[in-house]
């Protein structure tokens, strides 16, 4: 019944040459995960705040019989002072990833979200703020 999430961010601290799209380098300031499940098989995907990944760039991507993920940058190289609102199509982009790309069939039930602010790859300083997370029917 999800037809849009939204929620507000903003990069305080990123991390040195943190790139979610270099081995080795798998870090940003921030990050938010959208998940789906069906039956032992979990779908997510990562919305990033990178320091050096490209913006728009899908990496990252992860295929096994238990976790199927991709990572979308949204943002990259520059930190924000002011709240960032980032509002998503959660059937859209799982049709995009997941089903137009063969790997499922069907639509499943959305699951949640989590956060993630990341720098032990390069062992360096992240930081980030994030507030109004909002489910859209």
């Amino acid at each position: 019944g999800v037809r849009r999430i939204r929620w507000k961010w903003r990069a305080v601290v990123l991390p040195k040459h943190g790139n979610e799209c270099a081995d080795g380098y798998g870090d940003s300031a921030a990050a938010v995960y959208i998940t789906w499940k069906s039956g032992l098989r979990w779908y997510s995907l990562k919305f990033i705040w990178s320091t050096d990944a490209k913006i728009g760039q899908t990496c990252n991507q992860k295929r096994n019989p238990f976790v199927f993920q991709d990572s979308i940058v949204l943002h990259s190289g520059t930190t924000s002072a002011d709240w960032v609102q980032e509002e998503i199509d959660p059937a859209w982009l799982f049709q995009k990833h997941f089903i137009d790309t063969g790997e499922t069939d069907a639509y499943p039930e959305l699951q949640g979200f989590g956060i993630l602010t990341d720098g032990d790859q390069t062992h360096s300083e992240s930081a980030a703020d994030y507030t109004d997370f909002e489910f859209l029917k």
